[in-house]
């Protein structure tokens, strides 16, 4: 298994059963099946990282779109628009308040 050199398309395609032959046993897999499973575990955490991102970013564009829908064109205070999307605790760690 050391000799492997390209990762196979699965990471349980060359895996070996070892021990008792019983659910529940060991499997010895190739280093290099092993190291391609976790470069596309981490690949794929960095993935939904972005997608949660942007999923914020839509989220509060729709905040922001939602709050401008319903003004009368007015500006509002930081406070205000704050304490409007739900974030009031946020208020009083605002600069001169």
């Amino acid at each position: 298994m050391g000799a492997k050199q390209k990762p196979s398309a699965s990471l349980f395609a060359d895996a070996v059963d070892i021990g008792p032959h019983r659910k529940g046993g060991a499997l010895l897999i190739p280093e290099v099946d092993v190291l391609e499973s976790e470069r596309e575990r981490d690949e794929l955490r960095g993935r939904i990282a972005e997608l949660e991102d942007e999923l914020e970013d839509v989220g509060l564009m729709l905040v922001v779109q939602d709050r401008l829908a319903a003004t009368s064109g007015r500006r509002l205070s930081a406070a205000e628009f704050l304490t409007g999307i739900g974030m009031g605790e946020f208020v009083e760690r605002l600069p001169g308040t």
